[in-house]
């Protein structure tokens, strides 16, 4: 009997990772009214290691792409055409340790930021 129970636990595994695999894109939008009109709408989509944000309100566009896989943000401005680049915070055992695994030298934290005109 433990036989036939620790074969349908790893068919439940290898299923559940199956889907997981597959699963599709995520999307996620919001909007916040007062009074009935809209002050400002988010729309955020979710693929793989990357998110992106869209916000649009009365003060312009923004929108911000986390790139979880590159360890780092990207915000874009579209009213003032400029964006800005920010690596995500690591502590140093942290660093060392990617560093490590990844066969690469450890580069700090750092942001960087332009216009685009």
């Amino acid at each position: 009997m433990p036989t036939l129970i620790s074969r349908h636990l790893s068919w439940t595994v290898v299923l559940l990772l199956a889907v997981a695999g597959h699963a599709q894109d995520l999307q996620i939008k919001k909007s916040i009214t007062v009074g009935g009109n809209v002050v400002s709408s988010t729309e955020t989509s979710i693929k793989g290691a990357r998110e992106r944000t869209l916000t649009q309100s009365p003060a312009g566009n923004t929108i911000t792409i986390r790139q979880c896989d590159l360890k780092r943000t990207v915000h874009i401005n579209e009213q003032a055409q400029a964006y800005f680049i920010a690596n995500d915070a690591q502590d140093d055992a942290a660093a060392k340790a990617a560093a490590m695994f990844g066969g690469t030298p450890a580069t700090q934290s750092g942001a960087t930021s332009r216009n685009l005109q």
